[in-house]
């Protein structure tokens, strides 16, 4: 199981990367629809947020949620 970390909060557990994946957007997609997004971060009109996908206590996948027009994407970088 992969623990799920998005800005620093724990989002959930996944039980592979393409999950663990749609966790990080349907949050991103979460906080941006209710105004939870903290868009002062943003650069150009876009948000990054660090994510990190851990197993047993290891990172596994870390990289940025990017979120600009209310569309997250995924960048991985492992």
């Amino acid at each position: 199981m992969l623990k799920v970390e998005v800005g620093g909060y724990f989002v959930g557990k996944a039980r592979s990367l393409e999950q663990a994946e749609d966790l990080v957007e349907a949050y991103m997609t979460w906080l941006d629809s209710t105004g939870k997004l903290d868009v002062q971060l943003a650069v150009g009109g876009v948000v990054l947020v660090p994510f990190v996908f851990k197993e047993a206590g290891r990172i596994v996948f870390e990289g940025e949620a990017k979120v600009e027009t209310r569309r997250p994407v995924l960048r991985l970088v492992g």
